[in-house]
């Protein structure tokens, strides 16, 4: 199959075997980055998070999925579609690539907060 065939889910799980695999396939990395930009809202909260963990990971900064990831993610834990995992995944790959978006930290942060009482 070709990337842009690929749904959320295998363009995830792509990106986490490379990850897993500490193999850096930019090429491949910056076509499904593209098309993950494309369909993010399709994403699901551990996709999301797989996403942003697995390029962090492999320490690829790709500053326009970034903060895709960013809106997208702050909306899935607004509206209560995350867990612990999905929250601590993306704070840790967003401080691991240096991107800080205010936003999305403060409400990983009220919701980690939240769950802890």
């Amino acid at each position: 199959r070709r990337v842009h065939q690929f749904t959320s889910q295998e363009m995830g799980n792509t990106v986490w075997a490379f990850a897993k695999l500490a193999f850096c396939e930019e090429a491949l990395l910056n076509s499904i980055a593209d098309q993950a930009m494309d369909r993010i809202s399709d994403f699901n909260s551990q996709e999301l998070s797989n996403t942003a963990f697995s390029f962090a990971t492999l320490s690829i900064n790709h500053p326009p999925l970034m903060a895709k990831i960013a809106v997208v993610a702050r909306e899935k834990v607004l509206e209560g579609k995350s867990d612990n995992q999905m929250l601590s995944n993306t704070a840790w790959a967003f401080a691991k690539l240096q991107v800080s978006d205010e936003p999305l930290f403060q409400t990983i942060s009220a919701a980690a907060i939240k769950s802890s009482r």
